[in-house]
């Protein structure tokens, strides 16, 4: 019994650090003078929205999801993007 008490809380801490590694932090941000639209493409979902000016925004998302405006792929998220920050207007 205890030997499958531990290899249960073996997997769980495995998944969970998995979990946690599959996810970066990303600041997305909005340089201009008038609010920015954007869309955050995650697998099988969408989600738009639209930054205020001047602002920036961090959020925690999913290595793949994509940062677009319009239809440009402004940033592919990643291992790498960790802390990164993500221009959506600069003008």
């Amino acid at each position: 019994m205890r030997s499958k008490q531990l290899t249960l809380a073996a997997t769980l801490l495995f998944t969970t650090a998995f979990v946690h590694a599959s996810q970066a932090t990303v600041n997305v941000q909005n340089k201009c003078d008038q609010g920015q639209a954007y869309k955050i493409d995650t697998k099988g979902s969408s989600l738009s929205t639209l930054l205020p000016p001047r602002t920036s925004k961090s959020t925690k998302l999913n290595y793949g999801d994509r940062i677009k405006v319009g239809n440009s792929v402004l940033h592919t998220v990643a291992a790498s993007s960790e802390g990164k920050t993500v221009l959506i207007c600069t003008k």
